[in-house]
């Protein structure tokens, strides 16, 4: 398979521009911000479905213009044309193969079938699991367009999930729907660790070949996929379906986390047994799990009225912006204004 034609327009930096190629090796020679490295993105994101420097497609868009498209021309290996027509917009993306638009952009996936290397593919090595997971989920879309649309399903059954989750911190939303969101998430994420398994296992043996090769080393080099969830490359399905439901019942809610609907609303519910105000919500955690909100964070002041009645969620309220609650009401229900100072009768709540 080669790339016989490539069509940018409003891609980038490029306003349009066609690059036509022949079977071979090619060198993109040029001065740096040229849009070198453009062209390849571009063959990536075709390919793969992303880009292999940003999430999100917004970027790749030439500022002042609405959308980018991307046409690529290719031979097979048994000598057949084949296009891919891909339009890329804010929180949209249309795609065409051989001329037929495609239910899903996922669908295009797989019909031209890359491999980069680029700087940042040491995040393979040096960056978090996400980094290692993203990369076996790009070349599972490759290998087979039906991995790439369960992806999406599972990403957007935990993005609904996730909300809930908001939700329920706050006092709002029904925490009896949680566990069919679990069961959702889990029905769409076994089958895709399934696969990312048996990836693992399909490339330890040509990765070691191809250490030895490059080091001339008899040092053993071995991939393995490890998870929070118990599972094995020796698991079906159904086996990993039940390790990721039992791990994620088991999580806290925090930080977009998991839990079980009761530990949900204890959470979300909960108050502070000596004063009756809620807890601090939970510190930020940046990407190496430090806290990021040491400096920021600030103790909650609740009037004596707040106590009884209901807690304010924003720094200070003062006895005249509490209401007594109704029946059931959950803390936090109502926002008081803030004040630049609290007012006498206020206490600290910690």
């Amino acid at each position: 398979m080669w790339v016989e034609r490539l069509e940018l327009v409003d891609f980038r930096s490029y306003r349009a521009g066609t690059l036509d190629l022949t079977p071979g090796v090619h060198v993109l020679v040029g001065p740096n911000g040229r849009g070198k490295t453009n062209v390849l993105e571009a063959l990536h994101r075709v390919a793969v479905g992303a880009s292999h420097r940003i999430a999100g497609d917004t970027a790749l868009v030439r500022d002042g213009a609405s959308d980018a498209v991307v046409r690529v021309g290719v031979r097979t290996d048994d000598d057949r044309r084949r296009s891919i027509d891909v339009q890329l917009g804010a929180g949209r993306t249309r795609a065409q193969v051989d001329g037929q638009a495609v239910r899903r952009a996922a669908d295009a996936l797989g019909v031209l079938r890359v491999v980069a290397f680029a700087p940042e593919d040491l995040a393979l090595v040096r960056g978090d699991p996400a980094d290692r997971r993203r990369y076996l989920d790009q070349l599972l879309s490759q290998r087979r367009p039906s991995y790439a649309a369960a992806l999406a399903d599972y990403e957007r059954v935990l993005r609904q999930r996730n909300t809930l989750l908001k939700d329920l911190r706050g006092g709002g939303g029904d925490g009896a729907t949680l566990a069919s969101w679990t069961d959702q998430l889990v029905a769409h994420g076994a089958p895709l660790v399934a696969a990312r398994l048996a990836a693992v296992d399909a490339l330890a043996d040509p990765v070691a070949t191809a250490h030895a090769a490059l080091t001339g080393s008899d040092v053993p080099v071995g991939l393995t996929y490890r998870s929070d969830a118990d599972v094995t490359s020796a698991d079906d399905v159904t086996t990993i379906a039940k390790a990721l439901h039992a791990h994620w019942m088991r999580r806290p809610v925090r930080n977009g986390g998991a839990a079980s609907p009761s530990s949900a609303r204890t959470v979300t519910s909960s108050s502070s047994p000596s004063t009756g105000c809620p807890p601090a919500p939970p510190p930020r955690r940046g990407r190496r799990g430090r806290s990021r909100s040491r400096a920021r964070s600030a103790p909650h002041r609740c009037s004596p009225a707040s106590v009884t009645g209901r807690c304010c969620s924003s720094t200070t309220c003062s006895a005249s912006s509490t209401r007594p609650a109704a029946a059931g009401s959950p803390p936090c229900a109502t926002r008081s204004t803030r004040s630049s100072s609290p007012p006498p009768s206020t206490r600290t709540c910690r």
